[in-house]
């Protein structure tokens, strides 16, 4: 959501975690920057990206090891934060269920303790949630929507223990289909990934710093001065009205709902 180089540096890498000014930021990039993307759905069209994979679950809280709840979960929960913000209607499967919203504030410990005790977590949209759920144990269904087939893409949500659909058995499918991820592989992954932007950006630094006729870091990087101090408060006030935007959003439709 950061908009165009307000720290003047001399090589700019950008992490996309969204696609392109979906919830703030520039729908375009300088040619010059380097771009790294989350997952492939938000690559840009017409211009290199490269992966940068952070696991965004932490697996020492978001886990279904010796859960007293295992074989007798009861109840269901949702989360559709982006979906309400952006005018969705929640839908008849979750009424009576627990909200993971995040206008209801609640630690990451409290939130594992209700997905290992939940039958099943309905989500609205994509989110972590989703794999925090699963590492719970808890299956997954995916309401479809406008919001969803608008802004993403349907077959990276589909894997073991998450069913998309609307109808009565989308949660015994979901039960159905092995609830095991692979760790080790996602960490993996995971540090190539984090290697590589390492490399790519270290080697984009010493070539910019050669064109420039220096190799001496100290005079080649920028002193931060009030132009940036400037843009990260617009920055801070830009997060501060779309939380309170949000939270009012989210509340009114549940309200409703």
């Amino acid at each position: 959501v950061v908009t165009g180089n307000p720290f003047q540096a001399h090589v700019v890498a950008r992490w996309i975690l969204n696609k392109p000014g979906h919830i703030g930021g520039d729908l375009v990039y300088d040619p010059t920057e380097l771009l790294f993307i989350y997952q492939k759905t938000y690559a840009p069209e017409g211009v290199a990206t490269r992966p940068l994979y952070i696991p965004a679950v932490d697996g020492r809280i978001f886990n279904n090891l010796d859960n007293p709840y295992a074989g007798k979960r009861a109840g269901a929960c949702f989360y559709a934060h982006k979906y309400l913000v952006f005018g969705g209607a929640l839908t008849h499967h979750v009424t009576g269920a627990t909200s993971l919203c995040q206008d209801i504030p609640r630690s990451h410990e409290e939130i594992a303790d209700i997905l290992r005790r939940s039958e099943v977590l309905y989500s609205y949209e994509p989110s972590a949630i989703i794999t925090e759920a699963l590492q719970c144990g808890c299956p997954v269904v995916v309401i479809p929507s406008d919001y969803i087939a608008a802004n993403y893409d349907y077959t990276l949500l589909q894997g073991p223990g998450v069913e998309i659909g609307t109808d009565d058995l989308a949660l015994v499918r979901a039960k159905a289909t092995p609830k095991n991820f692979n760790i080790q592989n996602q960490a993996a992954y995971a540090e190539s990934t984090l290697l590589k932007f390492v490399d790519i950006t270290q080697t984009a630094m010493v070539d910019r710093l050669r064109n420039m006729g220096t190799e001496d870091i100290q005079t080649a990087v920028p002193v931060i001065g009030r132009v940036s101090e400037n843009s990260l408060s617009s920055y801070n006030l830009w997060r501060l009205s779309h939380r309170d935007s949000g939270a009012a959003a989210t509340t009114g439709q549940a309200a409703g709902a």
